[in-house]
């Protein structure tokens, strides 16, 4: 492919809703082929133009390359699994003062360290 080629499907993966997969069959030139769609992204991106910095060019196990629009993809929230119950602080459960959080610094655990370095 030449590099028309590359910008023609970067094009057609702009206007589809989700990217679009190139079915390649070799992992190497999949590789190949992601370093080449990067390459021209960054230089695209330096001459000004941000219509692709949206993609992610991912290789396939089978050694197809898909180029995804990353602004399509599903945002998963980190649950912790934490519940709690909320009920609003009673003016008897305020404390008198807060104070600043310190970090303290526990002086035995640099008594190894030699004055001069």
């Amino acid at each position: 492919m030449i590099r028309e080629d590359y910008l023609r499907l970067m094009r057609e993966a702009a206007g589809s809703e989700y990217g679009i997969a190139l079915r390649i069959g070799d992992p190497h030139k999949a590789i190949q082929a992601r370093r080449k769609f990067y390459r021209l992204r960054e230089k695209l991106q330096a001459e000004g133009n941000r219509d692709f910095i949206q993609f992610s060019f991912l290789i396939i196990p089978n050694g197809d390359l898909h180029i995804v629009r990353r602004n399509a993809l599903p945002r998963y929230k980190d649950d912790d699994g934490l519940q709690a119950e909320v009920r609003p602080l009673a003016c008897s459960e305020l404390p008198l003062r807060i104070g600043a959080r310190r970090a303290r610094l526990r002086l035995h655990a640099f008594s190894n360290i030699p004055d001069h370095f």
